[in-house]
């Protein structure tokens, strides 16, 4: 029990301090997507800063409840049913998933994944070098605005990073599904060699994530809840000392 306690610690603190060091290192590249009006980017940054992370600790508050409640499959479809982007999803599971992964890894990945995007935009349609690079900034902008929304105090946030964090700590537990993993895996691998990412390959982490929880509550729901619970309750006690105490 010693280890299994050890374990579930060590992984709810790993978690919060990579999410945290998103408010962090993120701050002003998250403030040039979200900033409105005549705010200036010091401005929008501090305001960001002022509010990271606390639609996050909400979700954190929630999910100890609704595992206990209505069990974890319902829990976690609850969950996906509130997914804006599901490239948000993957990308911030990888994140937690690789200890190695730094916060401005994700603007990497993001970075990638427009230029991927836009050169293949590019092909089909002759785009010119201007107009290809304004399709990079729109794609970059758009798919951070999103990244970036996760972390504010929006009512629709949170969503993502609390599913992320949840798979994240099924992976480390080694009951993870092996078609979900390899789905995430291929997303990401296909953005670091800058490929195009076919919006079936996305949805086909959603649909292997589905059948996942599908067989999951078929066979060992029970088991998998009582290793998780212990974890959500440390993660929500670390997501209001730190995600919210510190803004």
């Amino acid at each position: 029990m010693r280890i299994l306690s050890s374990n579930y610690i060590s992984k709810a603190l790993e978690f919060i301090l990579k999410l945290n060091n998103v408010c962090v290192e993120l701050s002003c590249e998250c403030a040039k997507v979200l900033k409105s009006g005549g705010m200036s980017e010091e401005e929008a940054a501090k305001r960001f800063s002022g509010v990271c992370g606390t639609a996050i600790a909400r979700r954190a508050d929630d999910a100890p409840q609704l595992l206990y409640s209505i069990g974890l499959v319902p829990t976690l479809t609850l969950f996906m049913s509130k997914v804006d982007c599901w490239l948000t999803t993957i990308l911030l599971t990888e994140y937690l998933i690789d200890s190695s992964a730094t916060a401005e890894k994700l603007i990497e990945w993001v970075s990638k994944y427009s230029e991927a995007e836009t050169e293949s935009k590019a092909s089909r349609h002759n785009l010119s070098k201007d107009s290809a690079l304004r399709e990079r900034n729109r794609i970059y902008a758009s798919v951070m605005r999103t990244l970036c929304s996760e972390f504010t105090a929006r009512s629709s946030a949170g969503y993502s990073a609390i599913l992320s964090v949840i798979l994240a700590y099924l992976h480390s537990l080694g009951e993870l599904n092996g078609d979900v993993v390899i789905s995430i895996k291929d997303v990401v691998e296909r953005i670091e060699n800058k490929k195009q990412v076919a919006q079936q390959t996305v949805f086909g982490f959603a649909a292997n994530l589905a059948n996942y929880l599908l067989d999951l509550h078929k066979s060992r729901e029970a088991t998998v809840t009582h290793r998780v619970a212990p974890f959500l309750l440390e993660f929500k006690k670390l997501a209001r000392s730190i995600l919210e105490k510190e803004r």
